[in-house]
């Protein structure tokens, strides 16, 4: 479903000895939207989704590759987007 993406924010990212990523406590929010988002839509909803108004700070946006699972856990990398 290339209409949802879904943000995580608040607390943090811990890496293993192999850089799988591992979110610690963080909050996970369903962007969902009526069609594929531009970045510019994308980065929009992040903004408004975490009530953040400096318009001289960029949005950090990092991706997900999922790339594997082994019984309950899943095998992630952190990509930087923006």
């Amino acid at each position: 479903m290339e209409n949802v993406v879904t943000l995580y924010h608040g607390g943090s990212v811990k890496l293993d000895r192999f850089s799988n990523a591992n979110f610690i406590g963080m909050e996970m929010v369903p962007l969902i939207f009526d069609s594929w988002p531009t970045f510019s839509e994308l980065t929009a909803r992040v903004r408004d989704e975490l009530e953040w108004n400096s318009h001289e700070e960029a949005v950090p946006i990092e991706g997900v590759l999922q790339y594997g699972k082994m019984g309950q856990v899943y095998y992630r990398r952190l990509l930087k987007i923006a």
